[in-house]
């Protein structure tokens, strides 16, 4: 049915689809009436809207429709969150790496103290510091092992021989680094402790890795406890690497000393597979410089960490582990190990 529009040309009928033209002598009734009747269009166009909607399950009342361009917004939201995340990562990487290119000044007139030096870490951590100018006081088990390292350093390096299991040893190594650091020793300082990723995922019985457990516990309270004192302290957790300590000989050493019942309830045959097994055993690494660099670091930077992991093994695959459930690294530590001779079926 034809709605009628007054316009100030007279009666007209018109559609009310149709397009109104209304001058500017248009009377102001006739203009009440025209935006009413324009009002009435727009309500029953948003009726037929809101159907539409209704059919489609949704209330445009309670869920309003959301404009493009917000929607827009909403959907690029998760995209720039991590484009932030990874901005702030860069940024915090970047400040890491120039605060820890920062050395410590006067490096040749530091003196450091190092236990172990007849071989492995010890024995290329003092010759890599006696390069550097560093004053270097090693101590070695063997005589063998003080001259050894003695013909292979410069004067500067002195040896002590010291069994750390002898408490008169220990007090006499104390008096001699006093007398040969004499008055330049300084308040603050650095420890290094040289634990092991046996310390953080046991992978075999024995003291080894319990001792290295021990270690690293003792290591973060003493970091805590001196902290105040303006002395830092350090912990270096080296992969698998080739050292004296993960040789065949010294393996065969232990079995070697293990009581008869013990030997006859593993047998044999699982004592000749075992270190044949060992995870990591094929990852064992002979530059131990990876290790002696970072606690090189420790000692010299003047923003060293609390910890370091020496070796792509430690880094992506042993420290990682440790975080796992428990059941998982207990399959991925024993998958491959050898059956005891009277193991239980």
């Amino acid at each position: 049915m034809a709605k009628k529009v007054w316009g100030n040309q007279g009666a007209k009928s018109e559609d009310i689809n149709a397009p109104a033209s209304l001058g500017k002598e248009s009377h102001p009734a006739t203009l009440r009436e025209a935006r009413r009747l324009l009002l009435q269009v727009s309500h029953r166009q948003g009726a037929a809207l809101r159907i539409r909607e209704g059919n489609s399950g949704r209330d445009p009342q309670r869920d309003p429709e959301i404009p493009v361009e917000k929607a827009g917004q909403a959907a690029s939201w998760p995209v720039n969150m991590w484009l932030y995340l990874a901005a702030l990562l860069g940024l915090y990487y970047l400040r890491r790496w120039y605060r820890e290119r920062q050395t410590v000044d006067k490096l040749t007139e530091k003196y450091v103290f190092i236990t172990g030096c007849d071989s492995g870490f010890g024995k290329a951590l003092a010759r890599q510091l006696d390069t550097l100018g560093m004053h270097v006081l090693a101590t070695c088990l063997t005589q063998e092992g003080a001259e050894e390292l003695e013909r292979l350093s410069t004067n500067r390096l002195k040896t002590i021989l010291l069994d750390i299991t002898s408490t008169e040893k220990v007090a006499t190594a104390t008096e001699w680094v006093k007398r040969c650091v004499g008055d330049k020793g300084e308040p603050r300082g650095r420890v290094v402790n040289v634990t092991s990723v046996a310390g953080r995922m046991s992978y075999h019985g024995g003291g080894y890795s319990p001792s290295k457990f021990a270690l690293e516990a003792f290591s973060d309270s003493l970091r805590r406890e001196l902290r105040p004192f303006g002395v830092r302290v350090s912990i270096i957790e080296p992969g698998s690497f080739l050292t004296g300590v993960s040789s065949i000989s010294s393996f065969l050493a232990i079995w070697k000393a293990v009581p008869a019942e013990i030997k006859e309830l593993y047998g044999q045959e699982y004592w000749n597979n075992f270190h044949k097994t060992f995870v990591g055993g094929g990852w064992r690494k002979t530059n131990l410089s990876l290790v002696t660099d970072c606690m090189e670091h420790a000692l010299t930077s003047r923003y060293p960490r609390s910890r370091y992991s020496a070796g792509w093994d430690a880094k992506l695959f042993f420290i990682p582990l440790s975080y796992m459930p428990a059941a998982v690294g207990d399959f991925v530590m024993t998958y491959r190990w050898p059956k005891p001779a009277k193991a239980i079926d």
